[in-house]
């Protein structure tokens, strides 16, 4: 769903734009060189104080024409020097922004070992870096999503969802901010909303997406298909079970048409088409379903990661429905969910 979401990869890509550092690079360019004709500019008017010497003047008094040049050249030459220090800042300073890179990439290290905590505590303090320089960019908004990704992970979807719509704002209001990226987020954000049990909320969100989605040409897209998979997750969540199984099916085959898709989207789509299987009563076909998916999910993800464990509980419940009780028993042991996690509720 989104490269930068750990609920979708089990790994943490480098949350950090080119697009950012495009234009934070050409903002430097900028200010260097305002700095540098500047100090050209109060280089030249200052060399007016040698008229004295053509006007065969004193020194001690020259003309106040050459007093008033010689100002304006020294005011001249001091922005100069100042844009061009503010130039080596780089848009809050290269060393702060090489600070944040540096807690990013040692999360990223983290989350691949699946070491949520360390990986939050890295997080934070590239927050806290953004913070120093008032950044309010992409790179805000890549870090926001991380932290919410290990909430949504650890079943705390209400604060996931705070900080998606937080990830959201920023992404919105920036030109960098793509179609794909914004349906990312907003699909991580219905499924945090879902997750948290505001349906109503998730419902809102999806639909609003998915008009975005058509709009933006996005309808045959990943981010459209798991948008697809929430909204038949909804439909089930009402027991209208004829749309949930069409909507459920062409989230499934828009997310296996995709040639940019991932296994890991792919093994979302089909646990939603379990979980309808399951509740219409046809636990046989649900079990079959469920563990193509689970294999589809492991490929990427870690055995603890939420994705494969709301999957794994569908198929223990799945095999119990069919007193395989045997069966259900070697998968309880590979659940590792916290008492009181809600079972099957990320779409």
């Amino acid at each position: 769903m989104i490269e930068l979401v750990l609920s979708q990869t089990g790994g943490l890509e480098l949350p950090y734009d080119v697009q950012v550092e495009k234009t934070m690079a050409r903002f430097d360019m900028i200010v260097a060189g305002g700095g540098m004709i500047l100090i050209l500019v109060g280089l030249v008017i200052g060399a007016v104080r040698r008229e004295f010497v053509n006007n065969k003047q004193s020194p001690a008094t020259p003309s106040t024409a050459t007093q008033k040049r010689a100002k304006i050249g020294t005011t001249i030459l001091v922005l100069g020097c100042a844009m061009a220090g503010m130039s080596a800042l780089n848009h809050g300073g290269p060393s702060a922004n090489e600070r944040w890179k540096t807690h990013i990439e040692i999360a990223s290290k983290h989350i691949q070992h699946f070491e949520i905590d360390a990986a939050a505590k890295e997080l934070s303090a590239a927050m806290a870096v953004l913070d120093e320089v008032g950044a309010e960019d992409l790179r805000r908004a890549a870090t926001v999503v991380q932290l919410a990704a290990i909430d949504q992970n650890n079943g705390a979807f209400a604060d996931a969802a705070a900080k998606f719509e937080r990830a959201l704002r920023i992404m919105q209001g920036t030109t960098a901010a793509t179609p794909k990226r914004r349906l990312e987020i907003a699909t991580a954000l219905a499924a945090s909303y879902f997750g948290a049990q505001n349906v109503a909320r998730a419902e809102e969100v999806v639909n609003r997406e998915i008009a975005f989605a058509e709009s933006s040409n996005m309808s045959e897209s990943t981010p459209f298909a798991l948008l697809l998979n929430i909204q038949g997750m909804v439909k089930l969540h009402r027991f209208e079970f004829d749309e949930a199984e069409k909507i459920l099916k062409q989230s499934l085959a828009i997310a296996e048409a995709d040639p940019a898709g991932t296994m890991v989207a792919i093994g979302r789509c089909r646990a939603g088409l379990g979980l309808f299987l399951q509740m219409i009563g046809d636990a046989e076909s649900a079990v079959d379903v469920y563990r193509k998916s689970i294999t589809e999910l492991e490929s990427m993800l870690p055995p603890e990661h939420v994705d494969v464990q709301a999957t794994l509980t569908g198929l223990r419940d799945s095999l119990l429905e069919l007193g395989r009780t045997d069966e259900a028993s070697e998968i309880e042991k590979r659940i590792t969910l916290s008492p009181g996690f809600p079972a099957n509720s990320v779409p």
